[in-house]
């Protein structure tokens, strides 16, 4: 959040994103036992099948179907150079109209334009981020991130539900962004759109968040049944093959054991990320009480990375003077706020550090200032700015 170098003080609005810290690269490293399983497969240096190994296929569809209650096959699965590229195949090859909830990932409009589609922005509920009143048509795919970026709202079996219900009626398809979805809170979970939804759903992975290998850039995509999805899919893997011809083999095989079942009953990975989701749990909650006071209907996040801010966007070059990095809202499709990315910080200190209880706010305040001093301090000036701007209007008035 606190830039730096002075490359850091530049936003989205005047070029790309100034680094790493920003976007929103996970704070993790790389789980040990991923790093080997690279390295024993450096070797492999050929192409590879267009789809994706078939080993990790079929060891995604089978991970898939045990999560959805859903059965997936191998010949549904997509592998692709990142989450974002297999999305952008999917747009070019699927629907008329994409539909996004205000507050949605920086990239999806760009890409829908790129892909010559038009983008329909539907309401949410500013208290939670998520979407209040859902209209869809014919050729509609509205696509769904749960825990969301930015908000960090993440939706329950029964509005899933009431989502689909609309899908049917309007005979719409919904790409199910699930990238951040082991990174939830503690007693919070994810359900998956394809859950009440399989056929006309399309779900996408990665290994960016959750897995911290933002760099190792592997995507991954199960298609549902439904005809229409069959020959998107089809189209996309026509279209990966002209474009990256396969995805890093080394990385391929290292994804077979990230997505496995043996994997995720290892003591040390289900230590791991019981501790991610606490740390973070306990970053947002931080955050969110140290910014509620000062800022009208603000979302308490559940998941992901960021917290979602009511903030004047023609104050955000004060922070920026200050040193402090955000991404304005506007390119989230909500003017009026700004994002926060609480990454800046040592991931494995914290990962091993003694985490207070999430109720003793000095004791949070305290561990936050120790592990994560960066996000501490940039909230902090973020607070200043809004209090400088409160005080001026009570002078003037």
């Amino acid at each position: 959040m606190i830039k730096s170098s002075p490359s850091m003080s530049a936003t989205l609005s005047q070029g790309p994103f100034p680094c790493d810290l920003i976007k929103g690269v996970s704070p993790f490293s790389v789980c040990p036992l991923l790093k080997e399983a690279l390295e024993n497969n450096s070797d492999k240096v050929s192409y590879g099948d267009p789809r994706g190994l078939p080993q990790l296929r079929e060891t995604f569809a089978r991970s898939l179907s045990s999560r959805v209650g859903f059965v997936y096959d191998s010949e549904s699965v997509l592998v692709g150079a990142g989450a974002k590229a297999i999305l952008f195949l999917i747009m070019a090859s699927l629907g008329k109209r994409i539909v996004l909830p205000r507050g949605s990932w920086v990239s999806y409009k760009p890409q829908a334009e790129m892909c010559g589609k038009a983008v329909h922005w539907v309401p949410v509920d500013q208290e939670t981020g998520k979407i209040k009143d859902l209209l869809l048509v014919q050729g509609d795919v509205l696509i769904l991130n749960s825990p969301s970026n930015p908000w960090g709202c993440v939706y329950d079996e029964d509005e899933l539900e009431k989502i689909a219900e609309e899908v049917y009626k309007a005979n719409a398809f919904v790409v199910s962004d699930d990238i951040y979805w082991r990174i939830t809170h503690p007693g919070v979970k994810a359900s998956p759109f394809a859950a009440v939804c399989p056929d006309r759903t399309i779900v996408v992975d990665g290994l960016s968040k959750w897995a911290g290998a933002a760099g190792w850039r592997l995507g991954i995509a199960a298609f549902g049944k439904h005809p229409d999805l069959k020959e998107a899919y089809d189209r996309c893997v026509s279209l990966s093959s002209q474009i990256f011809s396969c995805v890093c083999l080394p990385v391929q095989h290292a994804a077979i054991l990230a997505f496995s079942g043996a994997y995720d009953a290892t003591p040390e990975v289900k230590a791991r990320r019981k501790a991610m989701r606490q740390v973070m749990c306990h970053l947002q909650t931080y955050a969110y009480r140290r910014l509620k006071p000062y800022c009208f209907s603000i979302s308490f996040p559940q998941g992901g990375f960021y917290i979602f801010v009511p903030f004047p966007r023609y104050k955000i070059e004060l922070l920026n003077q200050r040193g402090v990095g955000v991404v304005d809202g506007t390119h989230f499709g909500m003017r009026g706020y700004i994002r926060l990315s609480l990454t800046n910080f040592c991931g494995d200190e914290a990962l091993t550090s003694e985490l207070p209880p999430i109720g003793d706010d000095l004791a949070l305040d305290a561990w936050v200032k120790t592990y994560c001093p960066i996000i501490h301090e940039g909230i902090a000036k973020i607070i200043e700015v809004i209090s400088e701007e409160t005080l001026t209007e009570r002078i003037k008035g």
